[in-house]
């Protein structure tokens, strides 16, 4: 299995929107060696993993994804902003991140 994480970069200030202090949103990517052959399509699945935007549940993103991984898809878990620094919701910022 390919496993890498893409950091997901957004100008917050161009958008009106405050950044969540350190934390930088990102892309997991989980892909079955075998993937490397383009004449095999695979289908994908886009993890969103939930928490009601106070927080990212592990539970649902790595477990889920290795789950998809052994039916045979590419996975990606979306790891999002769920509040800003002064604690408030980051409704729409991490909307923005998916």
């Amino acid at each position: 299995m390919l496993h890498e994480k893409f950091p997901i970069n957004l100008d917050y200030a161009a958008l009106g929107l405050e950044k969540s202090g350190d934390f930088q949103p990102s892309l997991e990517c989980y892909v079955p060696y075998n993937a490397r052959h383009p004449q095999l399509p695979r289908p994908a699945v886009l993890i969103v993993p939930g928490g009601g935007y106070e927080h990212v549940s592990l539970r649902e993103a790595e477990p889920i994804a290795l789950g998809f991984l052994e039916q045979g898809f590419n996975c990606f878990v979306l790891w999002y902003s769920v509040t800003n620094q002064s604690g408030s919701p980051r409704f729409p910022g991490s909307l923005l991140e998916l």
